[in-house]
C-alpha cells in the first residue's frame, strides 16, 4: 500500500503527497504534481518558503506630537483577549471511535460524500481524529452533533476504482468511506455525492464497500472482483 507523506510549516500543513509504485512522489494537496523522488518534493516547498521581500529605504520622517502620542498609548495597552468565540481544535475525546476492519450501519437519510475522505474532510479531522487513531478503519461519531463518517481501507491501497453506478472512485489515501455533507470542509473531488431518500445501510467489509437506502444502491468493489456486480 503507498505511504501518504505530509510536510508541514508552522504547525500547518502545506502539502500531502503519496510514494507510488514507481518509486516517485505523487502530490496531491494543494495541486496535483508529480516529483521524481521525495527530496525533490521536500526541496520545492523549501524555495517556495523562502522569504522573497524587497526593502526599500527612504528618509525618515518625525512623527506629529499627535501621532507619536497615539503610537505611544497603544504600544503600552494590554494585549487583546483572544477571541472566545475562535473554533475549538477537533479532539478524540469530543468524539466516539469504533475501529473495526469490516461492520454494517445504518445512518439517516440524507446527503453524503462517498469516496476517498482526505478530499473532503479538514485537516483538523482528518489529522487530529482520524489521525489520531493512527488512521484505523471504523466508526466516527461526534458527540455533539453527531456528525458521522465511515472509513475502510481498500483492498490494493490507492488507485481508481469502478462504481457500479458508472462513476469511477480515485484514491489517493488506501481509504473509501462515507462522510455527512455537514462534515465536509471541502471538496477536491475523487468521490461522488448522493442523496438518498431513505435509512442508508452501509456496509464496508474486506475491500468492498455497499451504500444502499432500498432505491438507490451504490457498489464500489476495490478486490478486483469482476463478480461484485
Amino acid at each position: 500500500m503507498s505511504s501518504t507523506l505530509r510536510l508541514y510549516h508552522n504547525d500547518n500543513r502545506i502539502s500531502t503527497a503519496v510514494k507510488v509504485k514507481s518509486g516517485s512522489i505523487l502530490q496531491v494537496y494543494p495541486v496535483k504534481r508529480q516529483f521524481t523522488t521525495e527530496v525533490e518534493w521536500q526541496q520545492h516547498w523549501e524555495e517556495n518558503l523562502k522569504p522573497k521581500i524587497t526593502l526599500r529605504l527612504g528618509k525618515a520622517k518625525e512623527p506629529a506630537p499627535a501621532a507619536a502620542a497615539a503610537a505611544a498609548a497603544a504600544a503600552a495597552a494590554p494585549a487583546a483577549p483572544a477571541n472566545p468565540r475562535a473554533p475549538k481544535k477537533a479532539s478524540l475525546k469530543d468524539w466516539f471511535v469504533t475501529k473495526s476492519n469490516g461492520f454494517h450501519v445504518n445512518l439517516p437519510a440524507g446527503t453524503y460524500y462517498i469516496g476517498d475522505l482526505c478530499y473532503v474532510l479538514g485537516d483538523d479531522v482528518y489529522d487530529n481524529i482520524f489521525g489520531g487513531t493512527g488512521y484505523s478503519p471504523g466508526i466516527y461519531s461526534e458527540k455533539a452533533t453527531r456528525r458521522v463518517f465511515l472509513v475502510g481501507h481498500t483492498a490494493y491501497g490507492d488507485g481508481r476504482y469502478p462504481g457500479s453506478d458508472g462513476n469511477s472512485f480515485a484514491v489517493d489515501a488506501g481509504i473509501i468511506g462515507i462522510c455527512s455533507k455537514s462534515l465536509m470542509a471541502k471538496n477536491d473531488g475523487g468521490g461522488h455525492m448522493y442523496t438518498f431518500k431513505y435509512p442508508v445501510r452501509c456496509s464496508i467489509r474486506e475491500g468492498r464497500f455497499t451504500f444502499s437506502d432500498g432505491e438507490t444502491r451504490i457498489l464500489v468493489d476495490t478486490t478486483g472482483d469482476d463478480d461484485a456486480y
